[in-house]
C-alpha cells in the first residue's frame, strides 16, 4: 500500500482492500486503514497512489480529466478517533510525458460514519501549492489524478 517515498511514518499493517458492505454510490468501495507509526499524533503522511503514481494510467479513453472544474472524492471516516484526520489531493498538470505535481488544500476528515464530499477546484489558483517541480497552478494543458494525501496534521510539514 506504501509505494511513495512521500509517505512518512504509515506502518507496514496498514491495508487497502475492496469493502462490498459500504458504498456512496454504486456496490462498494475502497477501504483504506491507515496504522500511524509515527510515535506523535502529527507526523503520519500518506500518499495514497492512483494508477501507480503515473498519468498514462489515469486517463479515461485515452483523453485526460481537463485542467478545469472540479475533481472531488467522498470519503467516510469512523467516529471516535480523537486524533484528527486530513486529506490533500496531488494533481499532474501537463502531459503523460511532462508534467509538474501540485497539491491542493487540506480538508479535515469528518470523523461521523457519514459520506462527504471533499473537492477542490482546479481553477482556484489559491488553493494549490507545488508539491514537486510545480508552480502551484494547474495550468495543463491536462490534469491526472497522482493520489490522495492523507496526513494528520494540515499541512505536508506535520
Amino acid at each position: 500500500m506504501n509505494a511513495s517515498g512521500s509517505s512518512y511514518h504509515v506502518a507496514a499493517t496498514s491495508a487497502s482492500s475492496l469493502d462490498t458492505t459500504r458504498a456512496a454510490s454504486g456496490n462498494a468501495s475502497l477501504k483504506v486503514t491507515i496504522d500511524n507509526a509515527g510515535g506523535t499524533a502529527t507526523g503520519m503522511q500518506l500518499r495514497f497512489l492512483s494508477g501507480g503514481g503515473t498519468p498514462g494510467n489515469n486517463v479515461t479513453d485515452g483523453a485526460a480529466m481537463g485542467n478545469g472544474g472540479y475533481v472531488g472524492v467522498y470519503l467516510r471516516t469512523e467516529p471516535g478517533n480523537a486524533d484528527p484526520l486530513y486529506v490533500s489531493i496531488l494533481v499532474d498538470d501537463g502531459t503523460t510525458t511532462g508534467n509538474a505535481l501540485e497539491r491542493g488544500e487540506f480538508f479535515k476528515l469528518v470523523a461521523d460514519g457519514a459520506w462527504h464530499l471533499y473537492q477542490w477546484n482546479l481553477n482556484e489558483d489559491g488553493n494549490w501549492a507545488s508539491f514537486f517541480n510545480g508552480n502551484g497552478l494547474i495550468d495543463g494543458p491536462n490534469a491526472f489524478v497522482d493520489s490522495l494525501y492523507f496526513s494528520s496534521a494540515a499541512s505536508t510539514a506535520g
